[in-house]
């Protein structure tokens, strides 16, 4: 077991402090429990955004679609005929 002091800053009033750390297999677990976390918040953030801009391309797609369909069908833009 280690300790870290910070000496106080009396201009500032601030005091002084130490701290006990361990560094051992508790320490790994939590590491590796933590780095899981933060897989699983930025592997569903990613698909959720990938999800979303898919919708909008298709969306898009078929837009151009029915925008076609309308100039072959003689329709202008409201639906209605030329």
């Amino acid at each position: 077991m280690s300790e870290v002091c910070q000496p106080g800053v009396s201009d500032w009033g601030l005091p002084s402090w130490c701290v006990d750390y361990d560094f051992g297999i508790g320490s790994i677990f939590q590491l590796a429990l933590e780095l899981l976390i933060l897989i699983v918040i930025f592997s569903i953030s990613y698909a959720y955004f990938d999800w979303r801009k898919k919708k909008k391309k298709e969306k898009e797609i078929i837009n151009k679609m029915n925008a076609q369909n309308n100039v072959l069908n003689g329709l202008d833009e409201n639906g209605r005929f030329n």
